[in-house]
């Protein structure tokens, strides 16, 4: 199971994960940043946060070489975005 987990870890380094959850419980949030290593966003950016901030926060949070994550080539990001508001679609588009 441990070895699953690491090359789960691994996987996910190289391309993060984003998520956001406005009624997220504190359980929710410790397995989604443990096990799965999910970047939690702490407030509702409203589809206005660009990737290259996202890129560039994730670079900023790594403090050391083992921590620091490969640069992801452009053209990689995908928005999982099922049954949202057509302005958010707008948001993230535009």
């Amino acid at each position: 199971k441990q070895q699953i987990s690491q090359l789960f870890k691994k996987e996910q380094s190289l391309l993060p994960i984003y998520y956001y959850e406005p009624t997220i419980l504190p359980i929710e949030r410790h397995m989604l940043q443990t096990s799965f290593n999910f970047h939690l966003l702490e407030s509702n950016e409203l589809g206005k946060l660009t990737v290259e901030a996202m890129r560039k926060d994730l670079r900023s949070s790594s403090t050391s070489a083992s921590c620091s994550r490969p640069q992801t080539p452009a053209g990689t990001t995908l928005f999982y975005m099922p049954h949202c508001p057509m302005r958010l679609y707008g948001n993230v588009l535009w």
